[in-house]
């Protein structure tokens, strides 16, 4: 693959390392190399100039194509025209060519409204890897806090219930990281 690169550290456990099962099956994504993808989600503290992982994951294809298939079919309609209309794939593509461009510029902005993601107080990112290598395809990329809110106004109540129990199952943590979690999407 010649779009790779060693995972940056952004994209690394909170304590270190590299995130080394999926969420769902636990099978080990390392070895040998699997494709997965990866979710951090950063909340920003400005008046202390710090940052905090809220919560971090990795999934492999096939439990992310599985759960993908759980939405409803609504749901996954109005996430793909919002992101059709809001993605500039042609800028996507450009960080591509000919030289890839720096890590950074991938992760600097949203990729939906193209604003600094600095500006936001909390905001996702979220990657594509195989084994120990990032992959740039349309990944990696950012997303701002507001987006994931008006991604959330998408979502049937079927697919509000199915990303419930995924979390409820998989993440726990004080009530400000609950309602965090509830209002947005995770990375299906």
């Amino acid at each position: 693959m010649s779009n790779t690169s060693n995972i940056p550290k952004v994209f690394h456990k909170a304590d270190g390392g590299l995130l080394d099962a999926c969420i769902m099956c636990r099978q080990n994504l390392l070895e040998p190399p699997l494709d997965y993808l990866i979710e951090k989600v950063i909340r920003v503290y400005p008046e202390y100039k710090k940052t905090d992982v809220i919560f971090e994951y990795a999934m492999c294809m096939s439990c992310a194509r599985a759960m993908h298939n759980e939405l409803s079919v609504e749901s996954r309609q109005r996430m793909e025209a919002y992101f059709t209309q809001h993605v500039d794939l042609k800028k996507r593509e450009a960080l591509l060519t000919p030289k890839r461009a720096a890590f950074k510029n991938w992760i600097n902005t949203c990729l939906l409204k193209g604003t600094p993601i600095r500006q936001s107080l909390e905001y996702s990112l979220y990657g594509h890897a195989c084994g120990r290598k990032m992959v740039y395809d349309l990944f990696p990329y950012a997303i701002s806090g507001a987006v994931m809110e008006e991604v959330n106004e998408l979502l049937s109540e079927k697919t509000r219930e199915v990303l419930d129990d995924f979390i409820g199952k998989h993440f726990s943590g004080p009530p400000e990281v609950a309602e965090i979690l509830k209002r947005r999407p995770v990375l299906v």
